[in-house]
């Protein structure tokens, strides 16, 4: 660790690393979602170390520490929600490591949930059929135009 970050808080860290992501232009939901994800799983070391949160320093946050935050942290939340806050803190050591104040990220030491992509959303009610009709008659927009050739440019122009 950068000697004069050596006895940097992890929640120092935290709101530092927020700071620095403002030029992202984020949203202030996925600020509020980050600072969520970030404090959720430091409440987790603090807790395994018996300690308040602003006492965990980010020199501490090793790969034995976070796994097992991270599996107090998945055990009541939905996997995406656990693939989120992993993404999340992936990014955090990421920064503190181009920062020079970490010497690794140990995120690729910690397992995350493999979500299944999700497919396409049904049509919802009991009048779709009627709106789907009523954009067809208004002229709804065709298909992408994939080009002037083989069976799109037939399509599009009626070959």
């Amino acid at each position: 660790m950068s000697g004069d970050m050596a006895g940097l808080g992890a929640l120092e860290a935290v709101e530092r690393y927020l700071v620095a992501r403002r030029a992202a232009k984020p949203s202030a939901h996925t600020v509020a979602a980050y600072r969520r994800d970030l404090r959720g799983v430091l409440g987790c070391v603090a807790r395994a170390r018996g300690c308040a949160l602003d006492e965990v320093g980010l020199a501490e946050l090793d790969a034995g520490v976070l796994r097992g935050a991270f599996a107090e942290f998945a055990a009541e939340r939905a996997a995406s929600s656990v693939v989120r806050a992993w993404s999340t803190w992936n990014g955090f050591f990421g920064f503190w490591v181009s920062e020079r104040v970490v010497a690794g990220n140990p995120m690729p030491a910690v397992p995350r949930p493999r979500v299944r992509p999700s497919g396409p959303k049904p049509l919802m009610g009991e009048d779709t059929p009627e709106r789907l009709l009523e954009a067809l008659a208004r002229g709804a927009r065709r298909a992408r135009d994939r080009g002037r050739s083989g069976i799109w440019r037939c399509w599009r122009w009626r070959c």
